[in-house]
């Protein structure tokens, strides 16, 4: 709201019942036109007065977002301060986060990513203006179109998983999609030399149609053990080594 002149400390008293001083100012509503004593900070953030016909009066149309064919261009020199609903500072953070899942020990997610050798490629390591120009087109698409349900917002995704980070290997699907992602990628059985014996679809697949004979009973494999091991968390399981099945010479394979 437009600020029309200080009013120096004003007492507000909380939900909770507690009461604190804040520096205040008169602001102009430029939806109803009434002045409005509000603390400095949060009336110049605020749109309007607070009323609902106001603040539906206000309310950035939905419509007009998406009407918008390209987004802003930002450059990381030009971020603004951190914001949970900026769209800008969303794309920053998938950045920073890819980034640190490859090279920051201390991260949760290292050990599937930095510690098996994945890198981000040169081309995206240092500039987050080159992720940008090859990332933000698809991604602020598909951000709008999620209307901010989670499993429907972009996830960067690598289309081999055991490749790197680059604009060759990366899209984005939606965050749904990518965490169930693993189950649905084909997997190859091999023996202890590394001979692929067979392919599935999906792990879930080879879960349910394989047995593995061990002693006097036949065994399923677990889907969570086949992925632990083509994730290298796991040598073997049911008497098999286990690999993502990505590259061609793998798919050759009949598949069931």
């Amino acid at each position: 709201m437009e600020l029309i002149k200080e009013v120096g400390l004003v007492s507000y008293t909380q939900k909770n019942g507690v009461t604190q001083k804040n520096k205040s100012g008169e602001f102009k509503c430029p939806a109803c036109g009434e002045s409005v004593i509000r603390p400095l900070s949060k009336g110049k953030r605020n749109k309007s007065c607070g009323k609902r016909e106001c603040v539906e009066a206000t309310r950035t149309s939905a419509n007009q977002y998406s009407e918008r064919t390209e987004p802003v261009r930002h450059y990381s020199g030009e971020l603004p301060p951190s914001n949970k609903k900026s769209k800008l500072n969303t794309l920053y953070q998938v950045w920073l986060g890819m980034k640190k899942r490859c090279y920051d020990p201390k991260n949760s997610s290292y050990d599937h990513y930095g510690a098996k050798g994945i890198i981000v490629c040169e081309q995206w390591k240092d500039s987050f203006d080159n992720f940008y120009d090859d990332m933000s087109e698809d991604y602020f698409i598909q951000r709008t179109k999620s209307n901010g349900i989670r499993a429907l917002i972009p996830s960067l995704d690598r289309v081999d998983p055991n490749g790197n980070y680059s604009p060759e290997n990366c899209q984005w699907i939606t965050y749904g999609e990518n965490s169930s992602k693993d189950k649905r990628i084909a997997v190859a059985r091999m023996d202890y030399e590394g001979n692929i014996l067979q392919t599935y679809q999906s792990a879930t697949l080879a879960s349910k149609t394989f047995k593995s004979q061990m002693g006097c009973r036949l065994v399923s494999p677990g889907t969570a053990h086949i992925l632990e091991c083509c994730r290298g968390d796991r040598s073997e399981h049911v008497g098999y080594k286990w690999a993502f099945a990505t590259n061609k010479e793998r798919m050759q394979v009949a598949s069931i």
